[in-house]
Order: C-alpha cells, then sequence, then structure tokens
C-alpha cells in the first residue's frame, strides 16, 4: 500500500506544471465563456502559436528563455485579440463556436509549415530538484514545476483581485451575470421611475 501511495504522490508532484497550465486554461475559458456567452475553442490555438513562437526564439535566435516567454505570452494576446475583432465579432453567436473550430483546423495545419516539425523541448527555468521525505518515503519535485504551479497562482490570485476590486472587474462580474443588461451600458437611454 505504502509503494501505491509514493507512486501516486510522486506522480502528483511530477505534474505539478500541469496543474497550473490547466487552472490558468480554465479559468480563461471560463471568463470567455460566461462573459461572451459563447465557447471560444481558438484560445487554445493562440497559446500554442504563442510556445511555438517562444520555442523558435530560443532555438534559432539564441533569445534568453525569459524574453522569449514574454513574447509569446504578447503574441498570444495580439492574435487573440485581432481574431476577435477581425473574425470572431462579426459571426453571431449561433457561429462563433463553428468558426473556432475552423480556425483550430486552420492554424493547426499551418503550425508545422511556420515551424517546421521536429520537435523541441523548451529549456527549463530552474533544472533542480528538491527532494525531501514524507510519512518515511524519499520524494522529489523540480524547482521548474514548483515555478510554475507559483506563477500560475499569483496570476490567478492577481486576475481575482481584479475581478472583486476594480471598476473593470465589476464590468466582467456584471456581464457574466445578465449579459443583456451590460449590453446596455454604452447605450444612452433615459429610465423614468415615478413614485406617485
Amino acid at each position: 500500500m505504502a509503494d501505491i501511495f509514493h507512486d501516486v504522490f510522486q506522480l502528483i508532484l511530477n505534474n505539478l506544471y500541469l496543474i497550473g497550465v490547466l487552472a490558468l486554461s480554465t479559468l480563461g475559458i471560463t471568463l470567455t465563456y460566461k462573459t461572451a456567452n459563447a465557447t471560444n475553442f481558438a484560445q487554445a490555438i493562440t497559446s500554442v502559436i504563442g510556445a511555438y513562437m517562444a520555442g523558435l526564439l530560443v532555438r534559432d535566435y539564441a533569445v534568453n528563455p525569459w524574453l522569449a516567454m514574454v513574447v509569446g505570452v504578447v503574441l498570444c494576446f495580439t492574435i487573440g485579440v485581432v481574431i476577435d475583432a477581425v473574425i470572431v465579432r462579426h459571426v453571431g453567436i449561433a457561429g462563433r463556436a463553428m468558426v473556432t473550430i475552423a480556425l483550430i483546423v486552420i492554424i493547426t495545419a499551418g503550425i508545422p509549415l511556420v515551424f517546421g516539425t521536429i520537435p523541441y523541448n523548451y529549456p527549463r527555468f530552474f533544472k533542480d530538484q528538491i527532494e525531501f521525505q514524507m510519512f518515511g518515503m524519499q520524494f522529489n519535485v523540480t524547482q521548474n514545476a514548483l515555478f510554475v504551479l507559483i506563477l500560475s497562482a499569483v496570476v490567478i490570485a492577481i486576475i481575482f483581485a481584479a475581478l472583486h476590486l476594480t471598476k473593470w472587474g465589476l464590468g466582467v462580474r456584471g456581464t457574466a451575470s445578465n449579459m443583456y443588461v451590460a449590453g446596455y451600458e454604452n447605450q444612452e437611454f433615459i429610465v423614468t421611475v415615478s413614485l406617485e
């Protein structure tokens, strides 16, 4: 029984970075769905383009991995804004899912043409392992996995704080609660209340 516990817990430790990445992905998809009332399947593919671009910058142009990561994030954001402004906003809500699926297919087919098909492992930011004992068993976790998990938690905390403490967050929460009323935010209209 101890071996099973050890193996399962070590498997969780080995995949901490996935927990952080999936938590951020889930947050992004949930925010998009709740505020736009439509699922945007193209979000994942913009992340893939950013990751490929960061890898290309590191591999072919010897750019610092930290800088390449920032460039990849900025590229993801820019591509997402352009796709939304140029394509998604001009399609009715019913067609958005199909359009985003079509974008996934087109962009996925284009990625090997632009970035090639040779696999590349992005360098780890931290290479050391942390070893510790718990319940009389030896475990280890990479510093890189802890970094990704902590960075994800910090980003989620910042988004949470922004949603609850800013005017922008109030607008997002209002839209998520009632999209139709939130649509009147930029409309000029007069409401007359009679107290007679």
